[in-house]
């Protein structure tokens, strides 16, 4: 996956919203952190 495949993923779940998924898209991240932030949510909020 892409970073901005893992970042709409994130999004359709749900884990972040509109706002948060405009600022990661923005954002300068490596795909390495986009990656460990997608972990980090799956990790903490498997619910969703």
């Amino acid at each position: 996956m892409t970073k901005k495949q893992i970042i709409i993923k994130l999004y359709k779940d749900k884990f972040i919203d509109e706002r948060v998924l405009w600022n990661l898209l923005g954002s300068r991240f490596k795909k390495s952190e986009i990656e460990q932030i997608d972990k980090t949510f799956k990790k903490h909020f498997p619910h969703k």
